[in-house]
């Protein structure tokens, strides 16, 4: 990313879920983007256009109000507008949480067929923002980390569908970033501590700084 002028500042368009919105932190300027703003410094405006919820897959034949498809949201239509000169696109959590999952169990794994829906929004996702007439360069994000153990709430069934799905999702990720040529950012690598999550998904401050480093990392290369 190149340094913009005083007069012109370059815009970072962040797009995902709970996790770019930055939910669990302390405060609003606790999030990924509003630290990323902070690493950058006051040539660059970075916007946070996370969606609590959000999914990549759009199309759902069971439990259709569960979901918060991305493509749908208020957010991504901001995002659209944002003139961006980088996006960073971070979404599968959602996607891969067994109990938002799609058969009458509520649970599981997910399914070939909504494997080959993720693929495919996902698609149109970078295609979209790739095809703005601000000609954004894209980064994809790796599907952060899921730390969450067996207990009262979460069964043993559940954190291995959970993990499972997640291998697949970030399957399809590395592949896509691989057959667009985009950058792709592994936010796993660094995120192990334990003390980054506060309930296995979603992050504490110190979490939501050290993935804001990671991005920070990727857009000054």
């Amino acid at each position: 990313v190149e340094v913009a002028g005083e007069k012109n500042k370059k815009r970072i368009t962040c797009c995902g879920d709970s996790i770019t919105f930055g939910l669990l932190a302390s405060a609003v300027d606790k999030s990924y983007p509003s630290v990323l703003q902070q690493l950058l410094g006051d040539t660059y405006e970075v916007g946070n256009f996370g969606r609590n919820g959000a999914t990549v897959i759009a199309d759902y034949e069971l439990l259709p109000n569960r979901y918060a498809p991305y493509i749908k949201s208020p957010q991504y239509a901001a995002a659209m507008m944002s003139e961006p000169d980088v996006v960073v696109l971070m979404l599968g959590m959602n996607d891969g949480n067994p109990t938002h999952h799609f058969n009458l169990e509520n649970g599981g794994m997910i399914s070939d067929k909504y494997q080959k829906q993720y693929e495919v929004t996902l698609k149109s996702l970078l295609n979209y923002f790739m095809g703005l007439p601000s000609k954004p360069k894209v980064f994809l994000a790796k599907t952060t980390a899921m730390k969450r153990v067996v207990c009262s709430q979460f069964d043993e069934a559940y954190i291995k569908n959970f993990t499972n799905n997640l291998i697949e999702i970030r399957r399809i990720q590395e592949k896509v970033a691989a057959e667009y040529q985009i950058a792709f950012i592994n936010t796993l690598n660094g995120m192990d501590n334990m003390g980054f999550y506060q309930d296995g998904c979603h992050m504490t401050d110190v979490g939501y700084q050290r993935l804001a480093q990671i991005v920070y990392k990727h857009l000054i290369q």
